[in-house]
């Protein structure tokens, strides 16, 4: 039986940003991309109205936004998330899957991860002086995923849920007829 899977928060990451030191790439790689995407998924949850049942219908495997990709693209064209966020997710997303889906060894020097690594943008945000000293392929993801890791638990923690749904507007619209 698999254990229910709990939130992340920024405590528990903050925690485990100590582990993620000293990992071979793909296991960085994985880790990284698993909390990059549980941050997101708390943060669309956190976005929607506060009802398990139809939060349950839309989340998980085989749902609507059971996977990494569906939820970026969703926070995208609700307007959650800007372009420039959703390119990331989207290169954070090649990465790990090219990282997963492989039978070789795969590390940030492969030409391929190396152009993704370079073309994520959140790192043309980060401060120059601590951007300077990660500017490997390896750091500049670890920064990225570190960047949209705080982001998404951030907002989460500070966003709560839309009071109710939307039926008052619904009964003034057939009020109208």
């Amino acid at each position: 039986m698999a254990r229910k899977k709990t939130p992340p928060n920024l405590q528990e990451y903050a925690g485990m940003m100590k582990a993620f030191v000293g990992l071979d790439d793909r296991s960085l790689v994985l880790m990284s991309a698993a909390w990059v995407d549980d941050a997101l998924e708390i943060f669309l949850k956190r976005r929607m109205l506060d009802d398990k049942m139809v939060i349950d219908k839309l989340f998980g495997p085989d749902r609507p936004l059971g996977s990494f990709s569906s939820r970026i693209n969703l926070g995208y064209a609700l307007g959650h998330i800007g372009k420039t966020v959703w390119s990331d997710l989207e290169s954070v997303r090649e990465i790990r899957n090219a990282f997963a889906h492989v039978r070789h060894a795969l590390t940030f020097d492969d030409e391929s991860i190396k152009t993704r690594s370079s073309q994520l943008k959140t790192n043309d945000l980060i401060p120059t002086p601590f951007r300077n000293s990660n500017e490997s392929p390896k750091g500049l993801f670890s920064l990225c995923t570190i960047a949209l890791i705080i982001y998404f638990l951030t907002l989460a923690e500070t966003t709560g849920h839309p009071a109710e749904s939307r039926d008052d507007a619904y009964q003034m619209s057939v009020n109208k007829m």
